[in-house]
C-alpha cells in the first residue's frame, strides 16, 4: 500500500453559510501545507519541531499588541475566521511525521495491526475495567467501547446492536498470481516486510450470556450518568421463531428492570447491499437489529416536537418488514411486559406500536416521561451554573425560581407538561421554607421542583351504537393499557 497524501479540507460557515474554505490541509507538522502553521493569528510564530508550544520573544498577548502598534498604520488587519492550534503530544507527530517525508522517498512499514474481525470480543463493546491509580497509557487502552462513549456529554440515545452480529460465511480469499518482475527494470533492493497477522474476517457469534452481559453494562452506564437511554435489542433467535416468541421474549425482558432502558424486538428486514452476489444467500432482504432505526426515529421527533413526544406509531423508513409477525393477542401480553414492538400494518408501513422502559415502577412506564425528566435536569444543571459562588440570600433565591419558572413555562406551552393552566402543570420552591438559616450556613442551596409530565394514550376505546338513523360512534374516555 502507497500512501499519496493524507490531507482535508476545512469548510467554515457563519450563520448557515458558507464564508471560506480551506483545501489541501495536512496534519503532517513537515507538510508544506501543514493547518496550524497556515491558519494561525499573525503573529504566531510555528516551530514544525514544537508545534505546540508556539515561539516568541514575549506573551501571545504582548506579541499581538506590538504587531498591531507596528502594522496599525501601514494596512488593514482582518482577523483569521478560523484559528488551527496543535494539541497532539510528540508521540502522537511522530507517528504522523513517519508518513511524509519530504527529502527521500522511503518506505515505511506498517506493523502491530491485525486483518479480519475473529478476535472480538466482549471488551471491545464495553471497554476494560482499570483501577483508578493506572498509567495514562492503561486508562487510554482501556477506554473503547461504551466507556468511550461515557465520556461525551451530547448523548442521549445509546445502543450497541453489533453485539448481535450474525455472520455469514466470508468470501473466499483468493491468493494474486506471483509477480513476475521485468529483467529490464533495476532490481530493488528486498524489503523485510513481516507477514501479516490473518485474524479471520469472520466475526464471532456472540452467546446469550454474552450479549446480556454487554446489555447490562449498557444499561447500568445509563443508571450511573442519567442523562442518556439504553436501546436493547432482543435476541435474534427470540425474534425468529413464533412458537416460543412470547416465552423467550419474555424471559429476556425479565433481565432488566431499569428506568433507563427500553427494549424492542422482533429484528428489522432491510434491502441487503450483498444482494445479487454468487456467494449472497439467496434472498433481497436481511436481517438487522432495530435499535438503530429506532435511535433514528427518536431524533427526528426531538427536532420536530420534542423529547416530550412518545417515539411511537410513527413509520419507520427503509424498512421492508419485520422477522416475526405479531398479532393483537401477542402485542398485547409483551406490551405490558414492556416489549416494544415493531409491527407492519396494512397501508401504514412498518412502525414501533409501544414507548415503554423496562421499568417496573409505574411512575417511570413511558419512554418519553423518563426522557423529559432527564433532558430537564440537565437543561436546569448547565442553566444555573453561574448561580455558583453567588449570595445565598432572597435575590439569588428569587432568581433561581424566576429562571426555572420560566424554563418550565416554555415546556408547559409546547404540550411537554400537563394541565390547562401552569400552576397545574409545575411548581417550584426556593424560599426560606426548604432554605433554612443553618443550611444556608453550610453554603447550600435547595431548590425543590414538581412537574406533571403528559402521558401518551396507548389505547383508544370506540364505543359503537345502532340508533334509527344508523349507527353511532362513541369514541369515550381513553384509556391506558393495564400494567
Amino acid at each position: 500500500m502507497q500512501i499519496d497524501a493524507i490531507t482535508y479540507t476545512l469548510d467554515v460557515f457563519e450563520s448557515g453559510r458558507l464564508a471560506a474554505q480551506f483545501d489541501d490541509l495536512s496534519l503532517v507538522p513537515r507538510h508544506p501545507r501543514y493547518g496550524p502553521a497556515l491558519l494561525k493569528q499573525p503573529w504566531v510564530e510555528i516551530d514544525p519541531q514544537r508545534p505546540d508550544q508556539q515561539t516568541g520573544r514575549a506573551a501571545e498577548p504582548d506579541l499581538a499588541v506590538e504587531y498591531f502598534r507596528i502594522q496599525g498604520n501601514r494596512r488593514s488587519i482582518v482577523p483569521p475566521l478560523v484559528v488551527v492550534r496543535e494539541l497532539r503530544n510528540q508521540a502522537a507527530r511522530d507517528a504522523v511525521n513517519l508518513l511524509v517525508n519530504t527529502t527521500t522517498r522511503s518506505v515505511v512499514l506498517l506493523a502491530g495491526g491485525a486483518d479480519g474481525l475473529t478476535s472480538l470480543t466482549v471488551p471491545d463493546f464495553i471497554g476494560d475495567a482499570v483501577a483508578p491509580d493506572a498509567s495514562s497509557e492503561a486508562i487510554t487502552a482501556g477506554r473503547r467501547g461504551l466507556k468511550a462513549v461515557d465520556l461525551v456529554d451530547e448523548v442521549s440515545l445509546v445502543a450497541i446492536p453489533d453485539i448481535h452480529i450474525q455472520p455469514r460465511l466470508a468470501n473466499p480469499i483468493v491468493p494474486p498470481p506471483p509477480c513476475v518482475p521485468d529483467p529490464c527494470l533495476p532490481t530493488a533492493p528486498a524489503l523485510n516486510v513481516p507477514a501479516p497477522v490473518i485474524a479471520g474476517e469472520t466475526p464471532p457469534k456472540f452467546s446469550r450470556e454474552e450479549i446480556a452481559l454487554v446489555q447490562v453494562a449498557l444499561v447500568n452506564s445509563c443508571e450511573r450518568l442519567r442523562d442518556r437511554i439504553a436501546l436493547l435489542d432482543a435476541p435474534f433467535d427470540a425474534c425468529s421463531r413464533l412458537t416460543f416468541a412470547a416465552s423467550e421474549l419474555r424471559e429476556w425482558r425479565m433481565r432488566f428492570d431499569s428506568p433507563f432502558g427500553a427494549l424492542y424486538a422482533p429484528w428489522a428486514l432491510v434491502v441487503d447491499p450483498l444482494r445479487g452476489r454468487a456467494d449472497a444467500p439467496v434472498g433481497l432482504v436481511r436481517a438487522i437489529p432495530p435499535s438503530g432505526h429506532v435511535a433514528g426515529q427518536c431524533a427526528a421527533l426531538d427536532l420536530r416536537t420534542g423529547v416530550h413526544a412518545a417515539p411511537a406509531n410513527t413509520p419507520l423508513l427503509w424498512i421492508q418488514g419485520v422477522t416475526l409477525t405479531v398479532g393483537e393477542a401477542l402485542h398485547g401480553l409483551l406490551n405490558t411486559l414492556g416489549v416494544n414492538v415493531l409491527r407492519a400494518e396494512q397501508g401504514r408501513g412498518v412502525r414501533v406500536l409501544g414507548a415503554r422502559t423496562v421499568s417496573s415502577d409505574p411512575d417511570w412506564r413511558f419512554l418519553n416521561v423518563r426522557r423529559l425528566m432527564s433532558m430537564i435536569g440537565k437543561a436546569l444543571d448547565v442553566s444555573l451554573q453561574w448561580a455558583v459562588f453567588e449570595t445565598n440570600d432572597w435575590r439569588t433565591r428569587t432568581k433561581i425560581q424566576l429562571v426555572i419558572e420560566s424554563f418550565l413555562l416554555e415546556l408547559w406551552s409546547r404540550g411537554a407538561l400537563v394541565g390547562a393552566e401552569p400552576k397545574q402543570a409545575f411548581w417550584v420552591r426556593c424560599d426560606e421554607t426548604n432554605n433554612p438559616p443553618d443550611l444556608r450556613a453550610q453554603g447550600r442551596l435547595t431548590v425543590q421542583i414538581g412537574v406533571a409530565p403528559v402521558v401518551p394514550f396507548e389505547f383508544i376505546v370506540l364505543r359503537i351504537g345502532r340508533e334509527a338513523n344508523g349507527f353511532v360512534i362513541d369514541t369515550g374516555e381513553p384509556l391506558l393499557a393495564a400494567g
